[in-house]
């Protein structure tokens, strides 16, 4: 075997018109509406499923080009949302950043930014009509954001660059490093965003490991490789407790280790 035939390859999803569509929704109506249309206007492989295990198993064997899921209204702890994470951490890193739309009878403010920051592309309330749900896929597929792979969060861009700001600088460790601001201010003003997302869809845990990152970071007066090992821990943290919530863990370990770790180092000066 030469050395060549050895490389392994990963094949990117063809468009989502000529690929496989997976539509999740329980409710039969709507999701014949939507199967229908999709059949009628693309030549995609539509994969429609009434509840989250089927869309799991659709998403790890058939490598979609397109995901569109209706998020229940009784989901009060966000499991339905796994779906999202399922598809953000495929092997395959093109299907990856496939475009996936929730579509919902929940309006509120706080449940459209949970589903952004869980990772989905875009957000509609129903009733949304098929061909309206149609053309923000194509919206999407055809204005790809970077796709981003960070401690808490996989998908797509949300943030908003003013007209002046290119490039790194507009990232917190590239403003650091321009003078832009001083490193203690900088890890206090992601600890201030992190807390205004956990206020929003976060549980009694992710609080306690917030309000033990802010106080931690309100007691140094500067910040070093030393203070952000504590900073890399909470963000580890956060990361663990959203993995015991989708997969049923309690995580009070985690957090009481945690504050305990964030006490002897302040005590240790």
């Amino acid at each position: 075997m030469s050395a060549c035939s050895a490389i392994a390859t990963i094949d990117a999803p063809p468009p989502w018109r000529e690929g496989h569509a997976l539509v999740l929704d329980p409710g039969s109506l709507f999701r014949q509406l939507l199967t229908s249309t999709l059949r009628r206007e693309s030549g995609a492989r539509v994969f429609a499923v009434g509840n989250h295990d089927e869309a799991m198993e659709v998403i790890r064997s058939e490598d979609p080009s397109l995901v569109v899921m209706d998020w229940s209204p009784f989901d009060e702890t966000g499991q339905e949302m796994r779906l999202i994470r399922a598809l953000r951490e495929h092997e395959n890193p093109f299907v990856q950043q496939v475009p996936l739309l929730v579509v919902s009878n929940r309006s509120r403010r706080s449940d459209v930014i949970h589903a952004r920051n869980m990772g989905a592309t875009d957000y509609m309330l129903k009733p949304a009509p098929p061909a309206r749900v149609i053309g923000r896929a194509d919206h999407a597929e055809q204005n790809p954001q970077p796709f981003i792979k960070a401690t808490r969060y996989r998908g797509p861009d949300r943030r908003r660059r003013g007209r002046e700001v290119r490039d790194e600088r507009y990232k917190r460790g590239a403003d650091v490093r321009a003078g832009l601001v001083d490193p203690l201010s900088a890890a206090r003003n992601g600890a201030i965003a992190v807390a205004e997302e956990v206020a929003i869809f976060g549980c009694a845990l992710t609080r306690r490991v917030v309000v033990s990152l802010k106080r931690y970071l309100e007691a140094v007066e500067v910040f070093t490789e030393r203070e952000n090992e504590v900073v890399e821990i909470h963000r580890a943290a956060l990361v663990q407790l959203e993995r015991a919530r989708f997969q049923g863990g309690a995580g009070t370990a985690v957090v009481t280790g945690l504050e305990q770790v964030v006490a002897n180092r302040l005590a240790r000066g």
